[in-house]
């Protein structure tokens, strides 16, 4: 399996160990009670360092992979994190744009053209993805607003 492309994290929370999330069904409540816990908005400049180091750990444990391994990855292609905004408060939002996050993923159409059509103006370099299925009625909102 290569190594990822990109990276999807919850509005930027720092990930819990490694072990409690390698088990499918106990990573999910892990994962799930670690954002619960994160209620401090200012905390959110600090999560998105915490994560982009790992991001940035994890590219280097790769480049010391040996040539050709699983892990080895071209040096041009550095992952990208995608922060998922979805379910977040605005201030959450305008704390990680303000930290310098660009790149944010939303799984419902309506809700991200709610929440991206006043800041979309406010910073050119966003990017929007949009995550998961899509309704066939959403297509051509979806194309308009999302990258």
């Amino acid at each position: 399996m290569a190594f990822l492309q990109q990276t999807c994290v919850a509005l930027v929370q720092p990930l819990p160990d490694s072990a409690e999330i390698a088990d499918t069904e106990r990573g999910v409540k892990a994962l799930t009670q670690h954002v619960a816990n994160q209620k401090d908005n200012g905390a959110v400049a600090d999560n998105l360092t915490t994560v982009q180091h790992q991001i940035a750990a994890a590219c280097q444990r790769g480049s010391d992979a040996t040539p050709g391994g699983m892990m080895a990855r071209p040096p041009h292609a550095p992952p990208t994190l995608v922060a998922v905004s979805k379910r977040q408060p605005d201030d959450r939002i305008d704390a990680c744009l303000a930290a310098g996050q660009r790149v944010f993923g939303e799984n419902r159409v309506q809700e991200a053209q709610q929440r991206w059509q006043r800041r979309r103006p406010e910073h050119e370099d966003l990017t929007l993805h949009l995550i998961g299925p899509l309704q066939t009625n959403k297509a051509a909102d979806a194309v308009a607003l999302f990258d």
